[in-house]
């Protein structure tokens, strides 16, 4: 650790780090995953990164600063996995989320979860792939039924949509009279 880093850490309070740990806690849980089984992958990693841009009296939110850096790495390696493109890759983590969770991941696969693509057993990236939800249905080719085109008079038209609402071409009427009027 670097002299910056040990001058900030003694000025943040427990509470906020405490804070931060809760809801990187959370976040991971939501994948299956027990963070505090992993603290020193999945947690302190994090609140370092959170440290190093935390300033006293900045008006920074720590814990805001550490998910910020645990949001940001969700996105990067569920992007880089799933071959997301980069206008997508907010949709990244919500399909990773879905893929990991339907491939069993927190069960079988907790000890690949973020962890370094050059490390990854090549077995959970075909059952992450596998399993990520398409964000389109399959394009199906049908045929449509002809419809003919037909032509309508003004006529037509009134006499077809008088009976859906009575009141409103009584009032076009009545509307339409009085400014000839």
């Amino acid at each position: 650790m670097n002299d910056n880093n040990a001058s900030f850490r003694y000025q943040l309070t427990l509470d906020d780090r405490q804070a931060a740990e809760r809801k990187l806690c959370r976040l991971f849980a939501s994948f299956g995953i027990n963070a505090d089984s992993m603290r020193d992958r999945l947690i302190e990693p994090y609140l370092e990164r959170a440290g190093s841009f935390w300033r006293p009296n900045s008006g920074a939110d720590y814990a805001a600063l550490a998910m910020q850096e645990a949001e940001a790495d969700l996105e990067n390696w569920f992007a880089a996995l799933l071959g997301t493109t980069s206008e997508n890759r907010a949709l990244a983590v919500m399909t990773g989320r879905a893929a990991f969770l339907l491939c069993d991941g927190p069960k079988c696969w907790a000890d690949q979860f973020l962890a370094a693509a050059n490390t990854l057993d090549p077995a959970f990236v075909e059952a992450l792939v596998g399993q990520a939800p398409s964000s389109v249905p399959p394009i199906e080719v049908g045929e449509m039924n002809h419809q003919p085109y037909a032509t309508w008079s003004p006529s037509d038209v009134v006499v077809r949509a008088l009976p859906l609402d009575r009141n409103l071409f009584q009032g076009l009427a009545g509307f339409l009279r009085r400014d000839a009027a």
